[in-house]
């Protein structure tokens, strides 16, 4: 049996020796390349990991394995049940996940906001928090509809308020301390 193009590319991925400071996703069958991310990404996402219990294993820049195709995301956080999770494994089964967060950063605004918006949701992950610091904005989506590869519920909230989680989460995520990027020049 021959191998597809998206399989070979996935072959390809998953043997790469990438250089200290390049993040690498394999998404919609490429390998997708960037450099490592801004202080104001980083502090957000130290805010926010912050804010889980100790119920909860929020692991940053974890990637995510899916049963059913060949779509190998990393999002800026992955939250499961503690100790959930068997082993150490590099890709976490989507089926542990209970929430992944992308923070939008102005070059990936595409794949943050379209690509892994369908990627998530066919994946059946039930929670995806998109965070804008260039808007300012949060965006919960919830209710995944993996054949439609969409999100039936969203929730908008601006920096300053508070996102409320469903459960198994159950809690409120504060964003006062979220910063917007600067204006580019």
């Amino acid at each position: 049996m021959s191998r597809t193009n998206e399989e070979f590319m996935l072959d390809v991925f998953e043997n790469l020796d990438v250089p200290e400071g390049v993040h690498v996703e394999f998404l919609n069958g490429e390998i997708v390349m960037m450099a490592s991310a801004t202080a104001i990404h980083n502090r957000t996402l130290v805010l926010l990991g912050g804010q889980f219990s100790a119920d909860f294993d929020a692991m940053a820049t974890q990637g995510v394995r899916f049963s059913d195709f060949l779509d190998r995301p990393e999002p800026d956080l992955l939250v499961t049940a503690a100790g959930a999770v068997p082993g150490n494994p590099n890709e976490v089964p989507a089926e542990y996940a209970l929430l992944v967060v992308e923070i939008v950063s102005p070059e990936n605004q595409r794949r943050d906001l379209v690509d892994k918006r369908k990627i998530y949701a066919r994946g059946g992950i039930p929670c995806y928090l998109i965070v804008n610091p260039i808007v300012g904005r949060c965006t919960l989506l919830t209710l995944p509809d993996p054949a439609g590869r969409r999100y039936r519920a969203s929730l908008e909230v601006d920096y300053g308020g508070k996102v409320p989680l469903p459960e198994p989460l159950g809690f409120d995520v504060d964003t006062a301390r979220f910063q917007l990027y600067p204006p580019e020049k």
